[in-house]
């Protein structure tokens, strides 16, 4: 909770969610896999798994 809440502060006072401590949250790259911060004992950042999932989701709540 207390590492959730320090990328919050961090990213309300300066706009980037990384601080002194914490591991760096790396911001998306469009059109390529997303890295995202798995918060938890060890927090590490990770790369998504199953992007084509996603956008295939997308694909299909855009249709009428």
């Amino acid at each position: 909770m207390k590492t959730t809440q320090r990328y919050f502060a961090n990213f309300i006072k300066t706009g980037n969610p990384n601080g002194p401590g914490l591991p760096n949250w790396k911001p998306v790259t469009p059109n390529a896999p997303a890295d995202f911060m798995h918060i938890d004992v060890q927090t590490r950042p990770e790369t998504e798994q199953h992007r084509n999932r996603y956008l295939l989701l997308n694909e299909l709540a855009a249709q009428p």
